[in-house]
């Protein structure tokens, strides 16, 4: 218990832990995104912030939008005047799921009256695809030479993008979903008559939220990127020391959930097993479906299936997250899968050692396929990484690369090359 109150003490000291235990609640309207079970979804968010730009009822959130872009000093004077004179929506067009078949920006909006046009990556939780901004840029550049162009970057805590390029005809500003709820704010501030109307509940609806479930969700993963806080957090869960269960509970509440983690997963597994998820080929290695359930996030990948080695991908979180190669343990029961058992055990005889069905420590259910993963401990150092630091991405791609790819045996054949065995061999 000394060593727990030592990390409560330190958790405590930090300003994000600080931020949660200072947020009130009080007088926070009925929640619409939360009922429909939308926090974290981005279609949602772009569709919202689609209408906020493009409703007559919404022109004062457009124009303190349109200042803020001009106060980053992308713009020169000229259009900083056209900005400051901007009186309507009339004349603007927006389009979510706007684009090519290369590029698809999240919101477009096109100010003809301004001869201005802004492309808006949203981004909740969802990490950036390969060279995501840069085609946005590219795009923008091509189909709207003749409007000045701008990509905005809008992220939980307005972070860098990784993809951008430096490009003077498509600037790149970062801007924060704070920076949202605080224009929101002003405008329904200024709109006080509105205050009984349902433009105003929802704007204020959206932006409480923002505030309740992004940005302290942001100070979650913020507190979390840190390992010894991390672990702090999870001790501090099962334990609840008084005093901190009002901030715990929220840290609990604002953890985001495996499931947002579905897509980029997918993207991951396809980028290390050599296929794109766009360019799959019958033969080739593929995802066959994700599936989700508790802490878990499950892959197939076909080339397996079709060999009979029902082999499953799990990306999962407890105390940890980590990523492993299982096996179904029904699948080593000769009398229920003759067939498939015999090529089990097969694979396992001839991998030279890297394959080997162990059992795994409180987990009747799943065999460990890599006879390099310790399996008295579920919490593998080889196989944990941080599913919250800004990096995670790459932490699993190096991961799963070096269980799928790295890992041979005696014939310098990975476990993706390992061929399919026929039983009369």
């Amino acid at each position: 218990m000394s060593d727990l109150q030592g990390a409560i003490e330190c958790l405590k000291k930090s300003q994000h832990y600080q931020d949660l235990a200072d947020f009130a609640e009080d007088g926070l309207l009925f929640n619409l995104f939360e009922v429909m079970g939308v926090r974290y979804r981005e279609l949602t968010h772009s569709s919202v912030l689609a209408w906020l730009l493009s409703d007559e009822a919404n022109i004062d959130f457009t124009k303190k939008f349109l200042d803020w872009i001009a106060d980053k000093g992308e713009f020169n004077d000229k259009m900083k005047g056209k900005i400051a004179n901007f009186q309507t929506s009339g004349d603007t067009k927006v389009i979510c799921e706007y684009g090519d078949s290369e590029s698809r920006i999240d919101v477009f909006a096109h100010f003809k009256s301004l001869e201005l046009v802004i492309g808006i990556e949203v981004k909740v939780w969802a990490g950036e695809q390969e060279r995501q901004v840069e085609r946005y840029q590219c795009f923008l550049k091509k189909e709207h030479s003749k409007d000045t162009k701008i990509v905005i970057f809008l992220t939980p805590w307005g972070y860098e993008p990784s993809t951008a390029i430096e490009c003077r005809d498509v600037p790149v500003v970062c801007m924060s979903w704070g920076d949202i709820v605080e224009i929101i704010n002003e405008v329904n501030h200024v709109r006080i008559s509105e205050k009984a109307g349902e433009k105003y509940d929802f704007r204020k609806q959206f932006s409480q939220h923002i505030e309740r479930n992004i940005l302290i969700g942001a100070k979650v993963r913020e507190l979390l990127s840190k390992e010894e806080n991390a672990t702090a957090v999870q001790e501090i869960i099962s334990v609840q020391p008084s005093g901190n269960e009002a901030t715990i509970q929220k840290i609990i509440d604002n953890i985001p959930p495996i499931t947002d983690y579905l897509d980029e997963w997918k993207e991951i597994v396809a980028k290390v097993c050599g296929v794109g998820i766009a360019s799959i080929k019958e033969d080739d290695v593929e995802i066959l479906h994700g599936w989700h359930g508790g802490g878990e996030l499950k892959i197939h990948i076909k080339k397996w299936n079709k060999s009979s080695l029902p082999f499953t991908l799990m990306l999962y979180k407890y105390t940890n997250a980590a990523i492993r190669v299982l096996i179904w343990r029904d699948y080593l029961n000769p009398d229920k899968y003759e067939d498939i058992h015999d090529k089990l055990k097969l694979l396992e005889n001839h991998s030279n050692g890297v394959v080997e069905y162990k059992r795994i420590r409180n987990w009747s259910t799943w065999r460990s396929v890599l006879v390099s993963d310790d399996v008295e401990n579920w919490e593998d150092p080889k196989t944990r990484f941080n599913l919250y630091s800004e990096n995670w991405q790459d932490e699993v791609e190096e991961r799963l690369r070096s269980q799928l790819l790295e890992l041979k045996n005696a014939d310098r054949e990975n476990l993706l090359q390992l061929p399919p065995l026929k039983v009369s061999e």
